[in-house]
C-alpha cells in the first residue's frame, strides 16, 4: 500500500477531506518522490521457531537477499506472530512470506534458492 492510499484511508476513517491533509498535498514533491523511491522494498518475512531448519532458511534468504529486500525474522513462539502466521495460512515452519504472499516454496514445502529467486528474493526492484 502506498503512503497516499494509506493516508486517504485514514482521512476517510476520520471523516476528513483529502484537501485537509497537507501531507497528502506534498506527496508529489521532489523530496517525497525521493523518499518513495528509497522506501520501495520487497518485504520478506521469515517465520521461524528457532530450530536448525529455520536457521538454515534464514541463512539462505540472508545470502541471496539484495538491497531491494527488507528481511524480517519473526519468532513463532510469540503469540502475536503466531496469529499473524495463521492469517497467511502458515501451519509449519520455516515459512517465508514475500510482499504479503506465502512463497510457493512454503506451500509446496520445497525450499531452495531457485524457488526463492523466482519469487523475487535477491532480484533488484526496477
Amino acid at each position: 500500500m502506498t503512503i497516499s492510499k494509506f493516508l486517504k484511508k485514514v482521512l476517510f476513517l476520520l471523516d476528513l477531506a483529502p484537501s485537509e491533509c497537507p501531507i497528502l498535498d506534498n506527496l508529489n514533491s521532489e523530496k517525497n518522490r525521493e523518499f518513495n523511491y528509497m522506501s520501495k522494498k520487497r518485504k520478506v518475512e521469515i517465520f521461524s521457531a528457532g530450530c536448525a531448519v529455520c536457521d538454515d532458511t534464514i541463512n539462505l534468504v540472508s545470502q541471496i537477499a539484495c538491497q531491494s529486500c527488507e528481511v524480517e525474522v519473526l519468532d513463532m513462539r510469540q503469540e502475536d506472530v503466531a496469529k499473524q502466521a495463521r492469517g497467511y495460512g502458515i501451519s509449519t515452519v520455516p515459512a517465508i512470506v514475500i510482499d504479503g504472499k506465502l512463497a510457493d516454496c512454503c506451500v509446496h514445502r520445497v525450499l531452495d534458492e531457485k524457488t526463492l529467486r523466482a519469487a523475487g528474493v535477491g532480484v533488484a526492484l526496477a
